[in-house]
C-alpha cells in the first residue's frame, strides 16, 4: 500500500496530530531541535494537557 507521508502542516489543518506523531515514530524520526516531529509532539502534548485540564472544574483567583 502506497501511503502519502502526512506533513505537520496537513496534520494541523486536518486535526490529525496523533497520526502524524505515530507516523514519525514508525519512521524512526528522532527529536531534533526544531524538527517537525518535535513541534508536532509538543503541540500534541499541549493539546492533551488542555483537554485534561478542561475536564477538571476551573477555579478563578480572587
Amino acid at each position: 500500500m502506497d501511503e502519502t507521508k502526512l506533513s505537520l502542516r496537513a496534520a494541523l489543518a486536518q486535526d490529525r496530530l496523533e497520526e502524524f506523531v505515530r507516523q514519525a515514530q514508525a519512521l524512526g524520526v528522532t527529536l531534533d531541535t526544531g524538527s517537525d516531529f518535535e513541534r508536532g509532539l509538543a503541540l500534541l502534548m499541549v493539546r492533551q494537557r488542555k483537554d485534561q485540564d478542561g475536564q477538571a472544574p476551573s477555579h478563578s483567583g480572587g
